[in-house]
């Protein structure tokens, strides 16, 4: 996105591009990969350092320690408000007010909606593993065969 809107000639998309390098730059290099980053090496099951690099159908499949989770909390939060909505605003007023497409705002609009089900879904998550948490009854199934 910062290379599309440094590529056109509207000063409009000049601004918005230096505005989307500064925020990539605090939000992403500094936020995740400097702050965050130290955090989630910290973090023994490496869930929280997979979630960071984008593998979270993995990651979701550890179980994470009670020590772990503020750690996810922040990998979390970092990602949504330090990356996606900012991006998703910076690239909503390109699409108004350089390029006029509005029909992209949609896909923007499904992109943040994504971003904060994924957070919802992260920050609401249960210490055990996705597919982790067998019953009884599954159990002595396994058990008696």
């Amino acid at each position: 996105a910062i290379s599309i809107a440094h590529s056109c000639d509207s000063p409009i998309a000049q601004n918005l591009s230096i505005w989307m390098c500064g925020t990539y730059f605090a939000g992403v290099i500094v936020g995740q990969w400097i702050v965050v980053w130290h955090l989630a090496m910290k973090d023994e099951t490496h869930a929280c350092l997979m979630k960071l690099i984008h593998m979270d159908a993995l990651a979701s499949g550890i179980s994470l320690p009670d020590d772990s989770k503020q750690t996810w909390f922040i990998v979390n939060m970092a990602r949504t408000f330090g990356e996606d909505i900012p991006q998703a605003f910076q690239q909503t007023l390109f699409l108004i007010y350089v390029k006029q497409n509005y029909s992209m705002i949609v896909s923007v609009a499904v992109s943040v909606a994504s971003s904060c089900k994924a957070l919802h879904d992260a920050v609401s998550r249960s210490s055990i593993a996705a597919g982790a948490k067998v019953t009884e009854a599954a159990y002595y199934a396994v058990v008696l065969n």
